[in-house]
């Protein structure tokens, strides 16, 4: 859980970035005003003429606060997708553990061979199916073994025992099939995607807190 956490704090520190440079004064005058507006709507209930008008400027209101807010949310958006991307090498698989069985697979002609380096040995004769070819590999010490075709057409890296590797499981004509990464909280599994969001609510309802005492303070 520990790269979800410091995501989420990088996304939360970002999103408070944009929205305080990139909103400005003109969100609390608007905020102010659709507040006031709110307060005439209570107050004025039971007189039709001044609710409709009321109604119409709390319309107008929520425009230009959507025409405010339709740029820093779109940035938020952009930095949502961007962390996002950089996580899923991280998130979506891990690396071999020494001793683990896996496999790699070539999209290559039926006698196509796969070689590899140190570290690494076949644990079968290869599979032959309609669209590829598999081979069953045993990882047998840490690091990054290289593996490639024989033909030369493709090249790529296994990664070893490192439990914070960034990986990308297809190179090429080349794939590895890593193991998928679990993230528990407690006793229950649950999607990075989720664990995500929990870390950056979890980080914005702190800094709602910090900032409700400090205001109490002062």
């Amino acid at each position: 859980m520990t790269p979800l956490l410091g995501a989420g704090l990088l996304l939360s520190l970002l999103w408070w970035a944009v929205f305080r440079w990139g909103v400005g004064p003109a969100w609390q005058a608007l905020w102010r005003r659709a507040l006031g507006q709110l307060l005439e709507l209570l107050l004025y209930g039971d007189s039709p003429p001044v609710l409709g008008r009321v109604f119409l400027d709390l319309l107008a209101s929520s425009l230009r606060l959507g025409r405010l807010l339709l740029g820093p949310s779109l940035a938020c958006l952009l930095c949502l997708v961007v962390v996002s991307l950089g996580l899923r090498g991280y998130c979506e698989w891990r690396p071999v553990r020494v001793g683990e069985r896996f496999l790699v697979s070539a999209v290559s002609g039926p006698d196509t061979r796969l070689e590899h380096g140190p570290g690494l040995r076949q644990d079968s004769p290869p599979l032959r199916s309609r669209d590829a070819n598999y081979w069953r590999l045993v990882a047998t010490q840490a690091g990054a073994a290289p593996i490639w075709l024989a033909d030369g057409s493709s090249r790529t890296q296994v990664w070893v025992g490192s439990e914070w590797a960034y990986l990308r499981p297809r190179q090429g004509a080349l794939q590895v099939h890593y193991a998928r990464r679990e993230f528990w909280l407690g006793d229950r599994l649950i999607a990075w995607p989720t664990g995500l969001a929990f870390s950056c609510l979890a980080w914005l309802g702190l800094a709602m807190i910090a900032r409700g005492l400090s205001s109490l303070r002062e």
